[in-house]
């Protein structure tokens, strides 16, 4: 309400305009220092608005520009791995098994080796990043980890991923109709951290993988794990 000022006049007043009529309202506008306030305070939050509406057309033109790969790269990827990520909070690295520093979704069989894996959450574990970049990817300490917390069916399962094919590739579309399923699976995970058994991972990872559409025959029955 714009206090102390206004003719008074008792009616049905625009909602907007404080409690003033049609009258007072742009008086109360450009003649009171509140209303000068007020009115640069909605002038910034429209040019907000504007250059936000603007940014984001200007990134998904870029988007529409991107290749099959540099779309699943630098749009897709990312979510992914930090899905991976979130199913794994609060375990420790996969090949390493330090517990803090910074953390990143490491590849088992890496995307060089196979990108039609690349975007399978099973390939996918929390990783430290000295270990995901310095160190190479520690493959072998991975697998070690891998037979560690999950039992040795399990890793069996994720190295034979490496000789996945599919009968064709992926197209721009396929992984333009994963990213909003994918945004909104990491956007709840983020709503519900919770630390989980080695049995909860692997099923968060089968349901995701079928949910996101990408990968709907990939999926494994956990079985002998350990904790």
């Amino acid at each position: 309400m714009a206090k102390g000022t206004g003719c008074g006049f008792v009616g049905f007043h625009n909602s907007m305009h404080k409690g003033l009529c049609s009258t007072c309202w742009p008086e109360w506008l450009l003649e009171s220092e509140e209303g000068q306030e007020y009115l640069q305070r909605v002038q910034v939050k429209a040019t907000k608005q504007v250059e936000h509406k603007a940014m984001k057309k200007t990134a998904i033109a870029k988007r529409d520009l991107l290749s099959v790969d540099a779309y699943r790269a630098k749009v897709l990827q990312p979510v992914i791995n930090e899905i991976a990520r979130l199913i794994d909070h609060e375990q420790p690295c996969i090949a390493s098994g330090v517990t803090s520093g910074k953390f990143s979704g490491g590849h088992f069989t890496s995307v060089g080796a196979n990108r039609l894996i690349a975007l399978d959450l099973h390939n996918i574990h929390i990783q430290a990043y000295h270990s995901n970049g310095p160190q190479g990817g520690q493959p072998i300490e991975y697998l070690q980890g891998l037979r560690n917390v999950y039992g040795n069916d399990y890793a069996e399962y994720v190295m034979a991923l490496r000789g996945y094919q599919r009968q064709h590739k992926f197209k721009k579309f396929d992984l333009e109709s994963a990213y909003p399923v994918a945004v909104r699976i990491k956007n709840r995970l983020k709503r519900n951290l919770a630390k989980r058994t080695p049995e909860q991972r692997i099923k968060l990872r089968n349901i995701i993988n079928l949910v996101i559409g990408l990968y709907p025959a990939s999926t494994f029955i956990a079985k002998n794990t350990t904790t």
